[in-house]
């Protein structure tokens, strides 16, 4: 079923592209928000916790509908436990995608990143864990534009991360809320 749901995914920004062309748009814009992962560390291992908030960024240009950028975030994490002194997990790349414009203020758009990343545990001095990784990241969002300047987006994606065995706690679902600025 994973498998299905990550080719959906990565198929959305041509099956979106399928729709009825608009008058040539171009621009840019960029925007911010958190992303939060349904996994934990308690999913690498059962003596730690704490849930992580990707506070993620992203910036792109785009002509008819179709974007080109990237993007990058870092995390927090919530609810730490003790074993635990320090965790950063950070990741990035390259983001494609098209958005379809549904009505004057809805938005549709579907957008796959692919990049790399690292996961980092320490307790004390001895590294817990220590992972770096290549990831792809497909998502579909709705968005609501109350301005030409401003859209407020509501995503969901799928955080595959490939690597070590390590890493595969990592491979859930993830949701996240955007404010974009520029040409929407």
């Amino acid at each position: 079923m994973r498998t299905g749901t990550t080719v959906f995914l990565l198929l959305a920004p041509l099956i979106l592209a399928i729709a009825p062309a608009e008058a040539q748009q171009k621009g840019g814009f960029g925007g911010f928000g958190p992303v939060f992962p349904l996994w934990s560390l308690r999913d690498l291992n059962p003596i730690y916790d704490g849930q992580p908030v990707v506070f993620f960024s992203q910036g792109a240009f785009f002509l008819n509908g179709f974007y080109f950028g990237g993007g990058s975030g870092s995390a927090t994490f919530y609810g730490k436990s003790r074993t635990v002194d320090r965790a950063d997990f950070r990741y990035g790349g390259f983001i494609a995608g098209y958005r379809h414009r549904i009505s004057s203020i809805f938005r549709l758009a579907g957008q796959v990143m692919v990049g790399g990343g690292k996961l980092r545990l320490e307790s004390g001095r001895l590294i817990e864990f220590d992972e770096g990784f290549f990831s792809v990241v497909p998502e579909l969002s709705l968005g609501v534009s109350p301005s030409r300047w401003l859209l407020l987006e509501a995503r969901m994606g799928y955080f595959e991360a490939l690597g070590s065995q390590a890493v595969r706690p990592l491979r859930k679902p993830q949701l996240g809320l955007f404010i974009m600025l520029g040409t929407n």
